[in-house]
Protein backbone atom coordinates (compact mmCIF):
# COMPACT_ATOMS: atom_id res chain seq x y z
CA UNK A 1 0.00 0.00 0.00
CA UNK A 2 1.17 3.48 -0.77
CA UNK A 3 -0.46 6.89 -1.07
CA UNK A 4 -2.04 5.92 -4.38
CA UNK A 5 -2.70 2.17 -4.46
CA UNK A 6 -3.55 -0.84 -2.28
CA UNK A 7 -2.60 -4.28 -3.58
CA UNK A 8 -4.34 -7.36 -2.23
CA UNK A 9 -3.38 -10.92 -3.07
CA UNK A 10 -5.54 -13.84 -2.05
CA UNK A 11 -5.09 -17.60 -1.99
CA UNK A 12 -7.50 -19.67 0.06
CA UNK A 13 -10.31 -18.52 2.29
CA UNK A 14 -8.97 -15.33 3.83
CA UNK A 15 -10.68 -12.14 2.79
CA UNK A 16 -9.95 -8.42 2.56
CA UNK A 17 -12.78 -5.93 3.11
CA UNK A 18 -12.39 -2.19 3.35
CA UNK A 19 -14.66 0.58 4.43
CA UNK A 20 -14.94 3.45 1.97
CA UNK A 21 -17.00 6.33 3.36
CA UNK A 22 -18.57 3.87 5.79
CA UNK A 23 -19.59 1.32 3.12
CA UNK A 24 -18.18 -2.23 3.13
CA UNK A 25 -16.32 -3.15 -0.06
CA UNK A 26 -15.19 -6.77 -0.51
CA UNK A 27 -11.78 -6.80 -2.24
CA UNK A 28 -11.14 -10.54 -2.52
CA UNK A 29 -13.08 -13.71 -3.23
CA UNK A 30 -12.69 -16.94 -1.29
CA UNK A 31 -11.25 -19.87 -3.24
CA UNK A 32 -13.65 -22.60 -2.21
CA UNK A 33 -14.25 -25.68 -4.39
CA UNK A 34 -18.01 -25.09 -4.47
CA UNK A 35 -18.54 -23.93 -8.07
CA UNK A 36 -18.81 -26.09 -11.15
CA UNK A 37 -15.89 -24.28 -12.79
CA UNK A 38 -13.58 -24.92 -9.84
CA UNK A 39 -14.73 -28.53 -9.49
CA UNK A 40 -14.10 -29.11 -13.20
CA UNK A 41 -10.60 -27.65 -12.92
CA UNK A 42 -9.79 -29.91 -9.97
CA UNK A 43 -11.25 -32.96 -11.78
CA UNK A 44 -9.20 -32.20 -14.92
CA UNK A 45 -6.02 -32.23 -12.80
CA UNK A 46 -6.81 -35.65 -11.33
CA UNK A 47 -8.41 -34.58 -8.06
CA UNK A 48 -11.99 -34.68 -6.85
CA UNK A 49 -14.32 -32.64 -4.66
CA UNK A 50 -16.21 -34.41 -1.90
CA UNK A 51 -18.52 -33.16 0.82
CA UNK A 52 -17.37 -35.90 3.15
CA UNK A 53 -16.57 -35.61 5.97
CA UNK A 54 -19.27 -33.10 6.86
CA UNK A 55 -21.08 -30.79 4.47
CA UNK A 56 -18.15 -28.61 3.33
CA UNK A 57 -16.79 -29.22 -0.18
CA UNK A 58 -13.19 -30.47 0.14
CA UNK A 59 -10.49 -31.22 -2.42
CA UNK A 60 -9.75 -34.95 -2.22
CA UNK A 61 -11.80 -35.01 0.98
CA UNK A 62 -9.16 -32.92 2.78
CA UNK A 63 -8.84 -29.22 2.00
CA UNK A 64 -11.77 -26.80 1.87
CA UNK A 65 -10.11 -24.36 -0.57
CA UNK A 66 -9.37 -24.61 -4.28
CA UNK A 67 -6.12 -22.61 -4.10
CA UNK A 68 -3.42 -23.01 -1.50
CA UNK A 69 0.29 -22.76 -0.74
CA UNK A 70 2.18 -25.59 0.89
CA UNK A 71 -0.26 -28.50 0.60
CA UNK A 72 2.24 -30.78 -1.11
CA UNK A 73 -0.04 -33.82 -1.32
CA UNK A 74 -2.67 -31.75 -3.15
CA UNK A 75 -0.32 -29.61 -5.25
CA UNK A 76 -1.09 -31.46 -8.48
CA UNK A 77 -4.80 -30.60 -8.36
CA UNK A 78 -4.72 -27.10 -6.82
CA UNK A 79 -3.68 -23.72 -8.13
CA UNK A 80 -1.31 -21.69 -5.98
CA UNK A 81 -1.19 -18.42 -7.87
CA UNK A 82 -3.02 -15.66 -6.02
CA UNK A 83 -5.73 -13.37 -7.31
CA UNK A 84 -4.20 -9.90 -7.20
CA UNK A 85 -6.35 -6.79 -7.10
CA UNK A 86 -5.42 -3.14 -7.07
CA UNK A 87 -7.58 -0.54 -5.37
CA UNK A 88 -6.98 3.20 -5.53
CA UNK A 89 -6.38 4.71 -2.10
CA UNK A 90 -7.67 8.04 -0.92
CA UNK A 91 -8.94 9.80 2.17
CA UNK A 92 -12.31 8.01 1.82
CA UNK A 93 -10.87 4.70 3.10
CA UNK A 94 -11.74 4.30 6.78
CA UNK A 95 -10.44 0.83 7.64
CA UNK A 96 -9.14 -2.36 6.04
CA UNK A 97 -10.12 -5.71 7.58
CA UNK A 98 -8.01 -8.79 6.79
CA UNK A 99 -9.40 -11.98 8.30
CA UNK A 100 -9.67 -15.70 7.74
CA UNK A 101 -12.81 -17.75 7.21
CA UNK A 102 -13.34 -18.00 10.98
CA UNK A 103 -14.65 -14.44 10.86
CA UNK A 104 -16.24 -14.47 7.41
CA UNK A 105 -18.24 -17.65 8.01
CA UNK A 106 -19.94 -15.75 10.83
CA UNK A 107 -20.22 -12.36 9.12
CA UNK A 108 -21.56 -12.44 5.58
CA UNK A 109 -20.73 -9.39 3.48
CA UNK A 110 -23.99 -7.63 4.36
CA UNK A 111 -23.29 -8.11 8.05
CA UNK A 112 -19.73 -6.91 7.44
CA UNK A 113 -21.25 -3.47 7.22
CA UNK A 114 -21.70 -3.79 10.99
CA UNK A 115 -17.96 -4.43 11.39
CA UNK A 116 -16.88 -1.43 9.33
CA UNK A 117 -19.23 0.93 11.15
CA UNK A 118 -18.34 -0.45 14.61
Amino acid sequence: MNDEMLWTANVGDSRAVLSRKGEAVQLTTDHEPNTERKRDSIDEKGGYVSELPGDVPRVNGQLAVSRAFGDRSLKSCLRSNPDVQTTPTDADIDILILASDGIWKVYIITATQTLVTF
